[in-house]
């Protein structure tokens, strides 16, 4: 124990101060370099938590992204089928209205000929009627066709009448036409004052009046 007790009283050699000097320098470097290292170690381990939640926040919302990508395409689908049946039914619309107003163009087409047939039956009946009252046959010629419309006499009297005195003033204004016509043509009587100091001399037809005379006492 006293051996002991005087090594460590003993005075240090200058080098193994030296060297424990170093030591504990090193020591403390070591130490300060170790908690540097360890807040680095932090910062890492921290900046690798966020990046991985980064990561992990980009792939939900990609994945969300995604899934809106499908639904909005599935929505974009669904509305293409709807225009598209919309477009059907309008073009079946539209074909069903244009069938109907054929259909009504042609029914009024049907009806307007209808309409013109007694008109045009009735015209073709009127210079009928009047060749058959002018005639004075009273009957009106029949169509050739059986199944027509067969044609009816007009029983006005007052067109009748008409006709007949429209008739009779032709007559007369023709009558009348042909006796001036005559009267025109016959030669004028001479009163008989004038021959009777002058009596008529019978003209043989070796006298050169012969002619003349005859023709004096014809008209006498």
């Amino acid at each position: 124990m006293t051996e002991a007790k005087n090594s460590l009283a003993e005075p240090r050699s200058p080098q193994v101060e030296r060297r424990s000097q170093r030591l504990e320098i090193d020591n403390a470097y070591l130490t300060q370099q170790n908690a540097h290292l360890n807040k680095e170690l932090s910062f890492t381990r921290y900046t690798i938590n966020a990046l991985k939640n980064i990561a992990t926040q980009k792939d939900n919302a990609l994945q969300d992204t995604r899934q809106e990508l499908d639904r909005a395409y599935f929505r974009i689908r669904m509305l293409e089928m709807t225009l598209l049946r919309q477009q059907q039914q309008q073009q079946q619309q539209q074909q069903q209205q244009q069938q109907q107003h054929l259909h009504h163009h042609q029914h009024q087409q049907q009806q307007l000929q209808l309409q013109l047939q007694p008109q045009q039956q009735q015209q073709q009946q009127q210079p009928q009627k009047m060749f058959a009252d002018l005639s004075g046959t009273g009957q009106p010629t029949r169509a050739e066709d059986n199944s027509g419309p067969m044609l009816i006499n007009d029983a006005d009297s007052s067109d009748d009448q008409e006709l007949s005195e429209e008739d009779e003033d032709e007559e007369t204004v023709v009558n009348g036409c042909r006796s001036s016509d005559i009267m025109s043509k016959l030669p004028l009587r001479v009163p008989v004052g004038v021959y009777e100091d002058h009596p008529v001399q019978q003209l043989t037809p070796d006298s050169p009046h012969s002619g003349h005379g005859a023709i004096m006492e014809y008209n006498v």
